[in-house]
């Protein structure tokens, strides 16, 4: 996922759940849909002109998460009936929700799409993983052996704990990623579900899309979070609120986000930059 909080989440817990060695933070893709060509220049996802290629690799059945959002991100309406076809084809729920996500925001948002996007986040608020550490009493993370609920959550889903550290816990972020990025605003209520998560990641993905939905309604409820989570945490949430306009969302920003972060947060905005940049 290319989000800057999964890196800082991953600095925090990379070796908390398991000894062996931290996989990539994406999940397996299913074969033939999972690009092999080398990695795009920064600037194809910001370039119109990147939308054929994006539509050729889908078509060709060798794209990756990145293809599709360039699809959404510029409303490349002829490639719909494409990605239904790819949607029914997939089997790997994370595919099918970046899949399900771009059609929503492409306007099939009344339709298996979207209800495929609210199943998959409610999966996660009432069955997804906690969190993968217990945390000491200055609010950092104890990474000598993963959280009892953590193993106990992989037992009673017969997963070893690496299975559920490497697959679980990002198939849970995605979900909430994919509804909060859906431009849609029946997300919020979801969303703010989301925010009582036992799992870090999913409340961070829940603010981050509660301030792209630039609902100012949740600002206390993100703030009432950013309060009981340890220190590690807090800031990586309160980070998405320095995208409201609102007194107690700055405020909380200077108290929990490190200075230094704070500002260049502010800048990107003023540049432009949004919750998913």
């Amino acid at each position: 996922m290319p989000i800057k909080w999964t890196i800082c989440l991953l600095l925090i817990y990379g070796t908390a759940a398991s000894p062996a060695p931290a996989r990539s933070q994406t999940p397996p893709r299913e074969n033939g849909q999972q690009t092999s060509k080398q990695s795009p220049k920064p600037l194809y996802a910001t370039d119109p002109a990147s939308v054929p290629i994006a539509i050729s690799d889908v078509e060709k059945g060798e794209f990756g998460p990145l293809d599709i959002q360039i699809i959404a991100r510029w409303h490349a309406l002829q490639a719909i009936p494409l990605l239904k076809t790819r949607f029914e084809q997939s089997k790997d729920l994370n595919t099918k929700g970046e899949i399900a996500n771009a059609l929503v925001r492409l306007g099939e948002n009344n339709g298996p799409y979207w209800d495929f996007l609210v199943d998959d986040a409610t999966r996660v608020i009432n069955d997804g993983p906690p969190t993968a550490v217990n945390f000491d009493a200055n609010g950092k993370p104890i990474l000598a052996e993963p959280s009892k609920s953590f193993t106990d959550w992989a037992t009673r889903h017969r997963m070893s704990v690496q299975q559920a550290w490497n697959d679980a816990t990002p198939e849970a972020v995605g979900a909430i990623i994919d509804l909060g990025s859906s431009d849609d605003q029946r997300a919020v209520p979801i969303l703010r579900e989301a925010l009582a998560s036992e799992n870090d990641f999913v409340k961070i993905a829940a603010a981050q899309g509660l301030a792209a939905l630039h609902d100012t309604d949740s600002v206390p409820e993100i703030i009432k979070v950013c309060e009981s989570a340890p220190k590690e945490v807090a800031w990586l949430i309160a980070q998405y609120l320095v995208y409201f306009d609102d007194p107690a969302a700055g405020r909380a920003v200077d108290k929990y986000v490190p200075k230094i972060i704070a500002q260049e947060l502010r800048e990107d905005r003023a540049q432009g930059k949004t919750p998913y940049d």
